[in-house]
């Protein structure tokens, strides 16, 4: 049994591949636009993360970008953390006070703090 087309069915055909050529070519068009932004973006981020990293520490310390060395994971590496400044304040005060009860206690003149 043989099918035979007709004008209809093939102009019908016709218009449906259009159609889906057309919906390819905006789905495209909107995936390399996306594309564009996202290495905008990426770029941008780049520039940030270099400003970060040379206001950290020198570019000599922190070594180029290879694929071995990531200077920005550097830079966050020499960066100590909010924790252990919190901590450490927190100690040297606890030393301070200890410091200031013993010159009381053993009659030594409090010396003046300078920090």
């Amino acid at each position: 049994m043989t099918t035979d087309l007709t004008a209809a069915d093939t102009n019908a055909a016709e218009i449906a591949m259009t159609e889906a050529y057309r919906v390819a070519v905006q789905e495209i068009t909107r995936l390399r636009s996306e594309l564009d932004e996202v290495k905008r973006d990426r770029r941008h981020l780049g520039q940030l993360l270099d400003e970060f990293a040379a206001a950290v520490a020198p570019a000599d310390l922190l070594g180029e970008h290879t694929p071995d060395n990531q200077p920005w994971r550097n830079a966050i590496a020499l960066i100590t953390p909010m924790a252990v400044v919190d901590d450490l304040l927190q100690e040297n005060a606890r030393l301070r006070q200890e410091n200031d009860d013993l010159s009381v206690g053993l009659g030594i003149p409090r010396e003046p703090v300078t920090s």
